[in-house]
Order: C-alpha cells, then structure tokens, then sequence
C-alpha cells in the first residue's frame, strides 16, 4: 500500500480498520469498456445512466485528494467526504455531492459545490467515515492535530453540506481519549438520536473503545460514567470491524482479535449504559473462528435478527478466501446458512488466488451486497457479490451466476484502492467509492453498477429476493435456434444479456431465434409464473 507521509494519510490508512482497503492496479481502460449500455441492463454490471459509462474521477478542487467514505442524502444523492491538500500543503475536510448523472452538484453547500474545510487553523485534520443523521444531515468522524498530538475529531453537516455551528463548538468536537494516538473508525446515530463513535488505541493500551455523545456534541456521561468505555475482548490485540445498533437498545462491536497464534472474530454486546451486556451466548462476549479456521472480520451488518459478518480466512491451499458468515443471538455461527456456516468468497472453485473482501450493506429485501478483489495472474479482479440471506448467491446478478468480475488490466500506470460500498435502492445503484494515487496527482473514483430489482412483499414492507433456479437449455452451444425447458402453457418473459452486460435479445417465447447474435458467451434470464431462471449460453454458429 502506497504510503503517504502526511497526517492525514495516517488517518485514511486507519480506515482500514472499518474496511480493508489495498492500492491496486486498476485499469481505466477496463472499467470504461462496458459502453454505452441501454436501459435493460444485466444486474451487476456499469450503470450507463452515470457519467456514460457507470465511472467518473473526481477531486475536491484541490490537487490530492483522498477518500473516506461515502452516504446516500434524503434528495437521493451520493455524498462524498474524505481529505483534501490546501495551498500549504496541509490536509484539510474535503466534501462533495453528485447528481444522479455523475456530475458533481455545483448548489452544494450553499452554491459552493466541491470544496475543502480547514477546522484546524492551517494544521492538518480530516474526515474518514460518515453517516446520515435524521434530520437529513450527516455526522463525520475523523482526526484533529492538537497540542498532545493526534486527537479524535467529530464534525456535523447539516442537509446542504454545512457545518452546524450549534452543534460543540463551532460545529465540531475535538477529544483526547489516550495522551497517546487515537482514532475513530466507525460511527452511526442510535435510534435516541446519540451519536456513537468506536475507535481504537493502538500504540498504547491496544484496546477500542466506544464513546458516545449527545444530539448538541457535548460528551453523554449517562454512558459508562464518563462517555467512554473501553474493550479488550480475549485481552488480546483487537482492531475494529464494525459498529451496530441493537434493536432493543445497546450496540454491538465487532473486531478483530489476534495473538498467541490465533486470529478470531470478536463480538461483543455493549448495553445502552456502557456495560457489557448479558446475552450473546450468556457472558455478552463471543470470539469465535470460521470453520475452524483463523479469520479477519472487515465488515458487518446487524439484519432481522442476526449478525451478518464477511472478512478473509487462510484456506488450506495457503491462500486468502473471503467469507460471509451469519451469527445468531446465542453467540453461535448458523451452521444451516449455505450448508457449513459460512458462505466461502472466491473466484473460481479451483481457487489458487488471495480474495479480499473489502465490504458489505444489505438492502431491505434481505440482499446481501460485498465488494470483494481477487489477485489473479497478471491482473486483478473487482468482484461484487449478490447473496441471499440462506448464504447462497442470486443467480440473477452479474456475469457469473450471482457474482460480476470486472477485470483489471495491470500495465495501466493508475493505481486504485477501495475504500467503500454504497447503496441506494431507490436508483438500483451500487456505488463502489475508491481512491486513485500518484506522485503528481491523485483523486478518487466512483464506479456505479446495477443491482436489479428489489422485490417488495404483500402488503407494503419487503421480503426476501426472489428464488432463481438454473434452467435447462439445449443445444447449448446453440447455433441459430435455442429451446428453453419451460412450460409452453404459461406466458415467459426472456432476455439474453452479452458480457458488457447489454441487452442484445428479448423474447415471450421458451424458443428463440439466436441466429443474429455473434459467437460467444451470453446469459440468460427469464421469469415465468412468478419464478425466475437464469443459464449461460454460447452461440455457435
């Protein structure tokens, strides 16, 4: 990973710690080469609706910039905050919005648009992770250069990208946990409208800790005493993964815990008072392993009643695979959930390459969404990933069954790390945020793929995505015509979608003719008494 020797490259590093992030070689070429695709799109694949081609680059107005992370607005706009060189070479806040297209919002913050904020008098400060708020505004958390050395900062915007200046002082919060160096990596507002923030002290006591603050910015001594609590779970080294919100109140932390040999997943319940609650398995506690294997937790989401957690582990080929595993409230992985327990991230089956999960979100419906790269032989791989909530794929998704590769070419001289996943249902997007970087110029990206549709229940509410199951096709190679194994009694509705994921057949008939498509591969969906089938197809002609 590309190191750059400023303060606010400590604090993006830090990041890592919410999400593991590596620079890698992508190349622009290939992330343009989808095209311009028509509105009938396959699932997974570049959203041509922005900027063209699904991708743009973007600065905050300034020559560096680098990336934190990234929330959907109440106007359904992606929000971008992240670090920003100003004219004295120190790290400032960097703010941006997007409009649906791509094209960054020139009346944000009042009429500003992109644009950098020194809160720290000509030192260095800067933001690395936020969240919306309630009132439609966002909290973001970051690092302050103080009189004692790096403090935690905490910042609040309202709905245009303001800061509000009623909130601490002036707008933000500036706090010393440790004398030594601290960080905050993650943090949300509780359904008491408190703004929770879990951070991490790691070259002192090596413990996290959770601190909360009132709706105003000042310090909510009604949690642990003095509005911090710290955890050490094993008593060994922990690194933070994630914060949720507990639907009966209280939080749950998830961390990375390693020493004497062993790495595990952490989980610990936190009441709403500061204390270590009395559930998840009885001590309020879990640290558990994936399969029996070692395992690295970078993410984690809170859904209808379990734990949904994805990371890395070593498989027995001496390789990284990534994982999603499902935890339940008695402390224990769901052994039924795809089959063992966890569902394994790779990129093929024969699997001799290292996959590292970066992040995931769930949708309403019960979509599972992770952001995943593969190091293949001379190039790397995008992967995004599409599962339902029994840990099996969607087959509907992406040019491979419930998962899209995007490749990357490696003699591209741009490199790229991944910061982020976002997404918005109501535009069907999911937003991959990264960052490119080098030594005259660096800015970050923002990739937007379909995600298909999301099923809405009876009734109002949602449900869970639809089933896919595979249908039988023959011939297959098939040359001008091509039979699918449906019923002939029931009306069908059937797309072929090439590679680039465009549209290039549709049919209301299970006989097609295939005889204007050129040789290759191409995938197949259809839907037919309310079940929908999905198959790989190659034209032979």
């Amino acid at each position: 990973m590309t190191v750059m020797k400023t303060l606010f490259t400590a604090f993006a590093h830090d990041t890592r710690t919410k999400k593991m992030k590596r620079l890698i070689n992508l190349s622009l070429v290939a992330l343009l080469s989808t095209g311009s695709l028509s509105a009938q799109k396959l699932p997974g694949t570049a959203d041509s609706t922005f900027n063209g081609n699904g991708y743009g680059l973007y600065r905050f107005g300034d020559k560096h910039a680098q990336l934190g992370s990234g929330y959907i607005d109440q106007n359904g706009k992606l929000v971008i905050i992240g670090g920003s060189i100003n004219a004295q070479n120190k790290w400032d806040v960097g703010l941006t919005r997007l409009n649906m297209n791509g094209s960054e919002d020139m009346s944000f913050r009042n009429n500003v648009g992109p644009s950098h904020i020194d809160f720290n008098n000509g030192e260095n400060d800067g933001v690395s992770n936020i969240a919306a708020t309630k009132d439609g505004g966002a909290i973001g958390v970051g690092t302050f250069t103080g009189q004692n050395g790096t403090d935690i900062m905490v910042v609040k915007f309202d709905a245009t990208g303001t800061v509000q200046l009623n909130f601490a002082t002036n707008g933000y919060l500036t706090h010393e946990v440790d004398p030594g160096y601290e960080k905050v990596t993650h943090v949300l507002e509780d359904k008491n409208g408190k703004f929770v923030l879990l951070g991490d002290l790691p070259f002192s006591l090596k413990k996290m800790f959770v601190m909360r603050l009132n709706s105003n910015g000042t310090i909510d001594s009604s949690f642990s005493g003095d509005g911090i609590m710290y955890l050490d779970p094993m008593d060994l080294s922990n690194t933070p993964a994630a914060l949720l919100e507990r639907p009966q109140g209280g939080y749950y932390v998830v961390s990375r815990t390693s020493g004497n040999g062993a790495t595990y997943v952490s989980v610990t319940s936190v009441s709403n008072n500061g204390n270590i609650n009395i559930d998840l398995g009885g001590p309020g506690e879990v640290s558990l392993k994936v399969n029996g294997n070692d395992a690295s937790p970078i993410d984690a989401v809170y859904h209808n009643g379990s734990i949904f957690i994805c990371g890395t582990y070593p498989s027995a080929q001496g390789n990284d695979d990534g994982f999603l595993a499902r935890l339940e409230k008695d402390g224990t992985w769901n052994t039924t959930f795809a089959g063992t327990g966890f569902a394994r991230i790779v990129h093929n089956l024969a699997n001799p390459y290292d996959e590292e999960v970066l992040s995931m979100c769930i949708a309403p419906d019960s979509s599972i969404f992770i952001s995943t790269i593969a190091h293949t032989p001379d190039t790397l791989t995008l992967m995004l990933s599409r599962y339902k909530t029994d840990g099996n794929v969607e087959g509907l998704f992406g040019n491979q069954n419930g998962r899209h590769h995007e490749y990357a070419i490696a003699d591209t001289v741009s490199q790229f790390g991944l910061y982020d996943l976002v997404l918005d249902t109501g535009s069907q997007r999911l937003y991959v945020l990264g960052s490119q970087s080098n030594p005259s110029q660096s800015g970050f990206f923002v990739y937007a793929t379909y995600t298909g549709e999301f099923e809405k229940a009876s009734g109002g509410g949602t449900g869970i995505y639809t089933k896919t199951e595979q249908v039988r096709v023959f011939p297959n190679p098939a040359g001008q015509w091509l039979q699918l194994d449906l019923s002939d009694d029931q009306p069908v509705a059937v797309k072929i979608y090439d590679v680039q994921g465009r549209e290039v057949l549709q049919s209301n008939s299970a006989r097609l003719n295939t005889s204007a498509l050129q040789n290759g591969i191409y995938y197949l969906r259809a839907e037919q008494a309310g079940k929908l089938f999905n198959a790989k197809i190659q034209i032979l002609n």
